[in-house]
């Protein structure tokens, strides 16, 4: 990592906060420097702003310590959407920012944190976090996913937990949205849960 500079590479549709970072580094002389990613083996840091956008699915999140493989990641995120903190978890996030009206000098000082090995949270997110691990981890559990759910419920869970959509899945698997809306619900009812963030938490600990 460069000493001077730290290269950082920003998935976020969001221009306003783009911009916002642009100017915090301008009157705070931060040490960052906003890269494309041309060059990605020379990122240190990677922000995204979740949920991400269908089309904003630049590089497959799961596999990117290969296309970036010095970097670390911080996750902005919308609490009020139920898989954003989920997704952060799952993808290996060193930073946990909510989205808030200072959200840029935190997530200044958040890049500084984790280039340097550390973890960031932003207040509150890490109680949740404690919380789900609680909840989801460490339970015995006996059987199996083919055992409760069918092949196709496999098969679209699984879709989901990749990040696609409802309306996505349904033009994957050439069946219409209702279906898969239908497929969901005994999904739901099969693993005794009641939103999608349940059903990918229940199913990591079978």
């Amino acid at each position: 990592m460069s000493p001077s500079k730290l290269r950082i590479a920003l998935f976020d549709s969001n221009k306003l906060i783009r911009i916002k970072l642009k100017i915090a580094i301008a009157k705070f002389q931060y040490d960052i420097l906003l890269d494309s990613v041309s060059n990605p083996s020379n990122i240190d840091v990677i922000v995204i702003n979740l949920p991400l956008e269908s089309n904003d699915k630049t590089f497959s999140l799961l596999d990117y310590k290969k296309t970036f493989p010095r970097a670390e990641l911080i996750c902005i995120i919308d609490m009020k959407e139920e898989n954003s903190l989920f997704d952060a978890l799952s993808y290996g996030s060193m930073g946990y920012i909510a989205i808030s009206d200072y959200i840029v000098d935190e997530l200044c000082f958040a890049i500084k944190k984790v280039a340097n090995g550390g973890v960031y949270f932003s207040h509150g997110i890490d109680k949740k976090i404690l919380l789900w691990i609680k909840k989801y981890t460490f339970r015995p559990s006996h059987k199996k996913l083919p055992d409760i759910l069918t092949r196709r419920e496999i098969e679209i869970i699984k879709l989901y937990k990749n990040g696609y959509k409802s309306k996505e899945i349904s033009d994957v698997l050439a069946i219409s949205y209702q279906t898969i809306r239908t497929h969901k619900k005994n999904i739901y009812r099969k693993l005794s849960v009641s939103s999608l963030q349940e059903a990918l938490c229940e199913i990591q600990s079978l």
